[in-house]
């Protein structure tokens, strides 16, 4: 999540990534919690996958001894990456 609402200021969040401001939803209010879900969903979804993928590399990384150096790197370096937070692109 590189961009955080900023609630004072009014921003939040619709569906594409897009950012308008809340005066664009005065007139309906549902569209923007609607928007805010769909915004949270998303970031779920993205957090859910770079779990996933890095859960896989683990593995994959156990299964070889060489499998870092196919891929080009370390395997210090691929474990350091795997083992970052999900939230951490």
């Amino acid at each position: 999540m590189a961009q955080m609402l900023d609630i004072e200021a009014g921003i939040v969040p619709h569906s594409g990534g897009l950012w308008r401001s809340a005066g664009a939803y005065a007139h309906k209010p549902l569209d923007a919690v609607i928007s805010l879900a769909s915004y949270v969903r998303e970031c779920i979804a993205t957090w859910a996958k770079r779990r996933r993928d890095r859960l896989e590399l683990l593995n994959y990384l156990a299964q070889d001894h060489r499998a870092a150096g196919d891929m080009g790197t370390s395997r210090a370096d691929a474990e350091h990456w795997a083992r970052q937070p999900f939230w951490r692109p």
